[in-house]
C-alpha cells in the first residue's frame, strides 16, 4: 500500500505491485485460471482498486490478471477496471506499462462479444464497459472504438 501511494515508482516497486496482484510471468501463456483463484477470493481485488489508487502498475496488473490466470473474474473485473479509471481519471495523462492495452483489448473483446446484448439493455452495465473502452480508445486503440460503436 505504501508503495502504491509513493510518488515514484522504481521497476522494483512496480515488480513488487505486478507480484502482489498475481501479475506474474511466470504462468504458462495458455493459462486461463488458477486453482488458488476462487470466487471468494475477488473481495482481495475489489480491496486493491479501491486502496492502491492508480499506479499504472495496478491498472497492467488487472489486465493481465483478466487476461490470463484471472479469467474466470472477468465479470468482476470489468468493474474493478471501471472504478479504477472513473476514481482515478490522471491514468489518461500517464503512459501505460506495456502490453497493458493488448491486454484490455483482449479482455473487452472477449467480454463485449459474450455478452452483447446484455450491455446494450442494461444502462448500468454499458456505462461500466463504455468508461474502460473510452479510456482505451484515448489511449489509440481502434479495437476499443470498434467495440463502442457496436454497443452503442
Amino acid at each position: 500500500l505504501e508503495i502504491s501511494k509513493s510518488s515514484h515508482h522504481s521497476s522494483w516497486d512496480t515488480t513488487v505491485i505486478h507480484n502482489y496482484l498475481f501479475a506474474w510471468m511466470h504462468f504458462k501463456e495458455e493459462a486461463r485460471e488458477w486453482h488458488i483463484l476462487k470466487s471468494k477470493n475477488k473481495k482481495f481485488f475489489e480491496k486493491a482498486v479501491s486502496e492502491f489508487g492508480a499506479p499504472v502498475a495496478v491498472l497492467y496488473s488487472l489486465a493481465k490478471v483478466l487476461f490470463d490466470v484471472g479469467s474466470n473474474y472477468l465479470e468482476d473485473g470489468i468493474d474493478w477496471l471501471s472504478n479504477l479509471m472513473e476514481s482515478n481519471p490522471e491514468l489518461n495523462m500517464r503512459d501505460w506499462e506495456v502490453n497493458t492495452l493488448y491486454h484490455l483489448e483482449y479482455v473487452l473483446r472477449r467480454y463485449v462479444l459474450n455478452r452483447h446484448e446484455q450491455i446494450r439493455k442494461d444502462p448500468r452495465l454499458k456505462k461500466r464497459v463504455l468508461t474502460v473502452l473510452n479510456m482505451m480508445i484515448n489511449k489509440g486503440s481502434v479495437s476499443a472504438y470498434l467495440l463502442r460503436e457496436d454497443i452503442l
